[in-house]
């Protein structure tokens, strides 16, 4: 896959978000569905279970697995996302800094606050893309789904 061309720099650089469809093919997102079943069942010791202890749904998180999830890491270095995350900062030099992965089970009842990734994380630059990959569909009603920037593109 090669990077999204329609990528709107100027947005970006203004406003500091943008939204890109379709930059991440099926594919792709079947190579990172394995790579979350591989996580899921090899998670690693920063592994989280956000829901109470006696619940079998829930919602869990895992981070800085790409070493060990090839599918992650085929999918970051081989999909165009690195390709569009330069045309977005106008960079030719892109650098992988990690992944976080989030699965909200159906019926987790569990709420993910919004919040910008920015003071998590340990460097301090002008250049950074975060990129958000929905797996699932986001379905109406839920806060993201009634976004229009979030919302999925059908057909």
């Amino acid at each position: 896959m090669t990077a999204k061309t329609d990528v709107d720099e100027a947005e970006y650089e203004q406003v500091g978000e943008t939204v890109l469809r379709a930059v991440v093919d099926e594919r792709s997102l079947a190579r990172l569905a394995d790579g979350v079943e591989y996580n899921r069942t090899h998670p690693s010791a920063w592994w989280h279970w956000h829901t109470k202890a006696d619940e079998a749904v829930g919602f869990w998180s895992d981070y800085g697995t790409w070493p060990q999830v090839q599918s992650y890491r085929d999918v970051v270095f081989e999909s165009g996302l690195a390709e569009t995350a330069g045309l977005l900062m106008n960079s030719e030099t892109v650098r992988f800094f990690h992944e976080d992965v989030l699965v909200k089970e159906p019926g987790a009842t569990e709420e993910t606050p919004w919040h910008h990734d920015d003071p998590y994380y340990g460097i301090d630059v002008l250049q950074n893309v975060s990129s958000w990959i929905a797996l699932d569909p986001v379905p109406a009603g839920h806060p993201l789904g009634d976004d229009p920037r979030f919302a999925p593109v059908v057909g």
